[in-house]
């Protein structure tokens, strides 16, 4: 479930991730990469119903970030079939760490925004010293967010300071 095909970010990652992973799995294979105006629920939850519908074989939803893959787990639910497929998705939103946390949904990732930041300031540091930046990009990778996790992983857009991050605290 990809979403609006506008983002550079999201081809990119596409194209430059996903694809080459993919090739590395001889035994999976991509039925249809679904694209919509929007990277919303209600478009997860059309598109994941016309795949329902159109294959007979899906074990997986990949999903561009949560709200698609909320969509998704609609989807599934409503076709009963939320023990057989599994849905992931991205970006770690309130949302998606409950369906995470409820077993709905595979996994999360959490791209910190507060890690982003640090290395930012790294760089500034650099810059006002006059130091050298030796590797001029710097990817943060993005962490994993899984049922056995999803109570531990702390950053501060859950609560807390940028040096005191908490995690996230699930409705029970």
């Amino acid at each position: 479930l990809f979403g609006p095909m506008g983002a550079g970010y999201a081809i990119q990652m596409f194209e430059d991730g996903t694809t080459p992973e993919l090739k590395k799995y001889p035994n999976i294979k991509l039925l249809h990469k679904y694209t919509s105006h929007s990277d919303i629920a209600s478009d997860g939850m059309k598109n994941a119903e016309d795949a329902l519908v159109r294959f007979s074989n899906i074990n997986v939803f990949a999903a561009r970030n949560d709200g698609l893959a909320l969509g998704g787990v609609r989807a599934v639910q409503s076709a009963g079939k939320g023990d057989k497929i599994k849905v992931y998705g991205a970006g770690a939103t309130l949302m998606g760490m409950q369906a995470v946390y409820d077993g709905q949904m595979r996994y999360t990732t959490i791209k910190s925004q507060a890690k982003m930041a640090a290395r930012a300031l790294e760089f500034v540091d650099l810059l006002t010293q006059k130091k050298p930046i030796a590797n001029k990009m710097a990817l943060i990778p993005p962490v994993v967010v899984t049922k056995e996790n999803v109570t531990m992983e702390k950053d501060p857009m859950f609560g807390g300071t940028f040096t005191a991050p908490e995690a996230f605290k699930p409705k029970k």
